[in-house]
């Protein structure tokens, strides 16, 4: 007689797209500048995040036409602003089992971003509390820098989509790393974009672009282990430490994604009559 056991446990893989672009790396951000403006960006997080900073730079306001402002994922452009509407639903996702660090330098609080659902990407089973607003506008084509100052634009969501190779299982399930995949600009599967228009003056409609295109260079799976160590984060006025985890693989010029992994061991036994 033959007897089955078999175990379960789960445990995560994570895979990591390494972007490249034109713009600078300063620390924990990537930089585009020129002589009216600076756009900051960490794309970091769970799917990426285009959010960035927006600085002015001049003694102007700054305005940020929605209208003519683009997130192009693969040659498909997604609207900023969608027309006929005078508000727009932002949400956010806040994970008590993992932290990253903080977007574009450490100017934003993790849990105080809020991402604009613009691509009906799922937030996943493991984020604990989803939250989301409404927020009316007086304009909503419209976003004001006032002179000399920095505003965060909410961005898009870069990609939820996860690369499994069929004929290599062991590249999928990697029990620390995968060895990484390759790509150059003109083989990637995925070139994007983030083209914003602006204007110093609204009754012009001559306004000034700025377009920042990045394409995922390579990608390699981490087991869970090697992706996330735990640490233990002192709390404020207090000799006590918080227990978490935190990423040993971010860059600002990287995203993930995640997927669920299930180890099984099979075992037989002969039973004599």
């Amino acid at each position: 007689m033959a007897l089955l056991v078999t175990s379960c446990s789960d445990t995560f893989v994570y895979q990591v797209y390494d972007v490249k672009s034109d713009l600078s790396q300063v620390q924990k951000s990537l930089v585009y500048e020129n002589s009216d403006c600076t756009f900051t960006y960490d794309l970091w997080e769970k799917g990426g995040s285009l959010g960035f900073l927006a600085t002015n730079k001049t003694e102007k306001d700054m305005f940020i036409v929605l209208p003519q402002s683009f997130f192009i994922r693969n040659g498909i452009a997604y609207d900023y602003y969608a027309a006929g509407s005078d508000s727009y639903t932002i949400a956010g996702v806040i994970s008590s089992s993992e932290s990253a660090n903080a977007a574009v330098g450490g100017y934003l609080e993790r849990y105080g971003k809020w991402y604009p659902v613009a691509l009906n990407y799922s937030v996943g089973k493991s984020a604990t509390a989803a939250v989301s607003k409404t927020r009316t506008v007086a304009d909503p084509k419209i976003i004001c820098i006032p002179a000399r100052s920095t505003k965060y634009v909410a961005g898009f969501i870069i990609s939820d989509y996860i690369y499994k190779d069929c004929d290599h299982p062991e590249q999928n399930y990697p029990k620390k790393q995968s060895s990484t995949i390759s790509y150059t600009k003109d083989n990637s599967p995925l070139v994007f974009r983030n083209r914003i228009a602006y204007t110093f003056e609204l009754e012009d409609s001559n306004y000034k672009y700025v377009d920042n295109e990045f394409y995922v260079s390579s990608l390699t799976n981490y087991s869970q282990k090697v992706a996330l160590e735990k640490t233990k984060e002192p709390v404020c006025e207090s000799s006590l430490k918080v227990k978490s985890k935190r990423f040993t693989v971010s860059a600002p010029n990287r995203f993930y994604n995640k997927f669920r992994k299930q180890l099984q061991s099979v075992g037989t036994a002969t039973q004599k009559k």
